[in-house]
Formats: structure tokens, sequence, C-alpha cells
């Protein structure tokens, strides 16, 4: 791949080529000091998802059961 770039903008240096972020206009897309995360409510929904998932597709609770390798009252208790 080339670039042939017309004008006087390098003064011999590539940087004017490539995107290089001003920090000082940087904004924080993300207030990381605000962040909290509960990782348990996460783990349950993603289980009721992928639970749910596989009863759509026709999987009974104990073949959910069985390839989550826990209990059918588990996936019973975690549907509700």
């Amino acid at each position: 791949m080339r670039y042939y770039i017309f004008g006087d903008t390098l003064n011999g240096a590539y940087d004017s080529l490539f995107d290089i972020p001003d920090e000082n206009r940087k904004e924080s897309l993300l207030d990381t000091a605000s962040l909290q995360l509960d990782m348990k409510h996460l783990e349950k929904t993603i289980q009721q998802i992928l639970i749910g998932e596989l009863q759509e597709k026709g999987y009974s609770q104990k073949d959910i059961a069985k390839l989550l390798n826990v209990s059918r009252q588990t996936i019973f208790n975690k549907m509700h």
C-alpha cells in the first residue's frame, strides 16, 4: 500500500500521517470512579438468558441441567 501526500505539511516527519490523540481534549466515556459492577447479578442474568435461549430451542429442563452440570431444581430456581 502506498500513500502520496501533496503539500508542505510534513516537514520531514511522519507524525502528521497518523492521528495522535490529544490527552488534554480526551473526554472520558466511562467514569471509573462511580462504576460499580455486581458480578453476581451479571452472572445470574447471563444464566437466565442462556436457559431461556436453550428452552426456546427445545431443550428440556433436564437437558439444560445436564449441559450446565447442575440439578433440575437449580434450573427451575434460576428461571424464576
